[in-house]
């Protein structure tokens, strides 16, 4: 829209708006960051009951949107199955059993498959929720489980995502350029990727400084490589809300939409955590100095 000045000259202010909008999209969502991050931050650090009771809320809020998502818009018999199983997964991880926790994984892919099969809807996205919240909620239980760095450990993934993800948002709009998937997604760019990744291993690497929890070029190391697993988890998402028509998986959270949105970065890092102290049969991570 073209307006009149003061002075009776004609002038744009469609930049203005779309700059004041832009800023109050930018509040918000670093105001609901800042807020979110405090109370995420204190409960990993009481662990426990309270912590596993809000990981299952979570957990149940991630089924609600993924339903959404996916077609289902109903708080219907899918949404009460995924949220039930998971719980379940989730209960039997905290308490130690991780070979009955994937059975009952298992298990839970093929009753939400046939619920979604008799309800005749597509039995793919039903079982696929199940590992795509399973896996990460299960994750982050047995990481805090760890009674030694299972607390650093969460941390340091926090550390390197949420610096991935704000490096790469900062890089992306400085500098933009070449994107980097514009079929999934056509606002992130390959100076957005590299900007990320520089910021979450410079993040990591601060970690092992703060915390001794390894040696400053080891935990470097490692944070790179998660920089990658944080990348692939948000495009990931990306190509499932555009395969469903879908900007945002929520409305929860202010500025960034839904609980999906808001942890999509972390949804690969905490398997990959948890898939490395499993390979490695000497204790907690081989990387931990000693």
């Amino acid at each position: 829209m073209i307006t009149k000045a003061a002075n009776g000259d004609t002038a744009p202010r469609v930049s203005s708006v779309s700059e004041r909008r832009q800023w109050d999209g930018l509040r918000k969502r670093i105001l609901s960051a800042a807020v979110l991050s405090g109370v995420v931050v204190a409960l990993v650090y009481v662990g426990g009951t309270a912590f596993v009771v809000t990981v299952a809320v979570l957990a149940a809020l991630m089924a609600y949107e993924w339903n959404q998502v996916s077609g289902d818009n109903r708080v219907g018999i899918l949404f009460g199955g995924h949220t039930v199983i998971v719980g379940a997964i989730i209960l039997i991880v905290y308490k130690g059993s991780a070979g009955l926790a994937l059975g009952v994984g298992i298990g839970g892919i093929l009753i939400i498959s046939a619920l979604a099969y008799f309800q005749k809807k597509s039995t793919f996205w039903p079982g696929l929720g199940i590992i795509y919240i399973a896996i990460p909620c299960a994750s982050l239980i047995w990481l805090r489980d760890l009674a030694t760095v299972g607390m650093i450990l969460i941390y340091w993934s926090f550390a390197v995502v949420w610096a991935t993800d704000t490096g790469a948002y900062a890089f992306g709009k400085a500098i933009g350029g070449p994107l980097l998937a514009p079929r999934i997604s056509p606002k992130k760019t390959w100076a957005g990727l590299i900007g990320g990744t520089m910021c979450g291993t410079a993040a990591g690497a601060l970690v092992a400084v703060v915390t001794g929890l390894a040696s400053v070029w080891i935990l470097a190391i490692f944070s790179f490589v998660l920089t990658f697993a944080a990348h692939g988890g948000d495009l990931v998402e990306s190509a499932i809300k555009r395969r469903f028509g879908t900007k945002d998986s929520g409305k929860l959270i202010p500025g960034h939409g839904g609980v999906l949105d808001l942890i999509d970065g972390l949804i690969f890092v905490w398997p990959s955590i948890v898939g490395t102290q499993v390979l490695h049969s000497e204790g907690i991570i081989p990387w931990v100095a000693r």
